[in-house]
């Protein structure tokens, strides 16, 4: 590694230093970038705006080879706010390859460092005013000096921690005076989220609706909220519903990611089409106390091959998830709605599955705590497939399903009760190794196949006060049902469309475990 020439460092170097506090700046490039560059120009402004540093250095045969590093000092021991630069690249023939713009502070007293790099993703790239680019995308090119020794690469960091940020993506522009005011918003969400969200705000990113904002999305530890206080994006009041487009490839939203994910995140209101084929549209893989609430998920597209895709993916050790309100529709058969894999303390509350092409709308593998509440599935190739401990599934609504509605692989401690079952294939299969099941106040209308499939029948401890009524049968086939209802009309509103609410004359209420009302009231 080289450093500056001296003339080019004494030029920062204008007062007394500040004992330790100073930051080492060190610019590297990547292969392509550092192949081709033959200038690196540098101009550096203090906290202040004044010009500080303005130099231009040979590079290749000859001259200097990269990273070269340059030592910062504040201007004054009093002084350690913060500098400003401009670096660039350039070829042959003075064209300009690719830009590094940062902003940093100084850490009083400390050695601090900074490693900036040319990334060969955003040659030629140009960005606007305080802007950098990070990823082939232009971000707020605002960084962070760290003194731990670890030189590590440094990214772009948000340039402020604000409450409210405001996203228009036809009449808004990504620029560092935009984006806090409904009057001047910012044109992308990405722009939006890199540059004003900070871990701890609570910031409120506002997406403007009936418009198309570009994805993917992707929301790591930085975009972390509070307790109380999360991070959140919602449509614009007033302005109708945002739509969320996938990229060229992969999900159009996800949370990154195994090890440090974001918590504390609300994604609200927003329309989700599907993206390339095989793709889920939204991946939650890290992260805990995450929020979806109130999305359409929607033109979900199969893999050309096995295995299956969710929709909506929670895996990878999350915890506390929910997703809530949400429609799930035009998904083609080789999708699954909800896809939870070793994930903890997840609830899918009032979601509706309508399917009818789809595959299964809940799977939940090797997961813990999953409550399934209030949910509606109709017309596809079964309703929830879970195994691991310590699940609810309760007021959920099953109707026309090919398959079972419920289904209990290898589990222990399922409590499946309050739910109602029509027109479907089969109700609930409990596998041979599941074990402290209980099935209990439970509707079973016009079942083709068997009402329950009990591989374990353990009467009475596993089934109660359900109410069966024109089911093809049961497994053992000498069930006895414990203080339950036979051959009775639950009376639905309407099972024909699947309208499975109850009228105000059906046998079911009173009639549960607890004095209440059998199946979904």
């Amino acid at each position: 590694m080289r450093r500056f020439a001296p003339s080019l460092l004494s030029t920062w170097l204008l007062a007394c230093g500040s004992g330790e506090t100073r930051v080492d700046v060190t610019l590297h490039a990547e292969a392509g970038l550092a192949s081709r560059a033959r200038v690196l120009s540098l101009r550096v402004h203090d906290g202040d705006g004044h010009l500080a540093l303005d130099e231009a250095v040979p590079l290749g045969p000859g001259g200097e080879s990269m990273p070269l590093s340059v030592r910062l000092l504040p201007r004054t021991a009093t002084r350690t706010d913060g500098f400003s630069l401009v670096a660039r690249l350039r070829g042959d023939a003075g064209e300009t390859l690719a830009t590094v713009v940062a902003r940093s502070s100084y850490l009083p007293g400390a050695p601090a460092t900074l490693d900036l790099w040319f990334e060969d993703s955003c040659a030629h790239v140009t960005c606007g005013p305080g802007e950098t680019c990070s990823d082939g995308t232009c971000v707020g090119g605002c960084f962070e000096s760290v003194d731990d020794g670890s030189r590590r690469r440094a990214v772009p960091v948000p340039c402020l921690a604000v409450s409210d940020v405001y996203v228009d993506a036809e009449r808004g522009r990504d620029d560092p005076e935009a984006c806090v005011a409904p009057e001047s918003p910012c044109a992308s969400l990405r722009y939006a989220l890199s540059s004003y969200v900070s871990p701890g705000t609570g910031t409120t990113v506002h997406l403007h609706g009936e418009q198309e904002h570009a994805g993917p999305i992707v929301l790591g530890p930085r975009h972390s909220g509070a307790a109380g206080t999360p991070t959140t994006l919602t449509p614009w009041a007033g302005t109708g519903t945002p739509v969320l487009r996938a990229g060229v490839a992969g999900p159009t939203l996800v949370t990154c990611c195994e090890d440090a994910g974001p918590h504390d995140l609300v994604v609200e209101g927003l329309d989700l089409p599907g993206g390339p084929a095989g793709a889920p549209v939204v991946d939650v893989a890290g992260g805990h106390d995450l929020t979806l609430r109130d999305l359409r998920v929607h033109e979900v597209v199969p893999p050309e091959a096995p295995p299956f895709v969710g929709a909506i993916q929670v895996r990878g050790g999350v915890t506390d998830v929910e997703v809530a309100d949400a429609r799930l529709v035009e998904v083609e058969r080789g999708v699954v709605g909800i896809w939870i894999e070793n994930a903890s303390d997840v609830t899918v509350l009032n979601v509706d599955f309508a399917h009818p092409r789809g595959d299964l709308a809940v799977l939940a593998l090797d997961a813990r705590r999953v409550t399934l509440h209030g949910n509606r599935t109709e017309g596809g190739r079964g309703g929830f497939l879970l195994d691991g401990v310590n699940h609810r599934i309760t007021q959920n609504r099953f109707c026309r399903e090919r398959s079972a509605g419920v289904r209990l692989g290898p589990s222990r401690g399922v409590v499946i009760e309050h739910n109602s079952f029509a027109r479907t294939l089969s109700g609930v299969s409990v596998d041979r190794r599941a074990t402290d099941v209980t099935v209990r106040s439970n509707i079973f209308s016009r079942v083709g196949n068997r009402a329950l499939e009990l591989w374990r029948y353990e009467a009475p401890e596993t089934e109660s006060h359900n109410l069966f009524h024109d089911v093809g049968g049961f497994l053992p086939s000498s069930f006895e049902a414990t203080e339950g209802l036979f051959d009775v009309d639950p009376r639905f509103v309407d099972v024909e469309s699947c309208d499975l609410q109850l009228r105000e004359d059906s046998p079911a209420h009173g009639r549960a475990h607890d004095g209440g009302t059998i199946g979904a009231d």
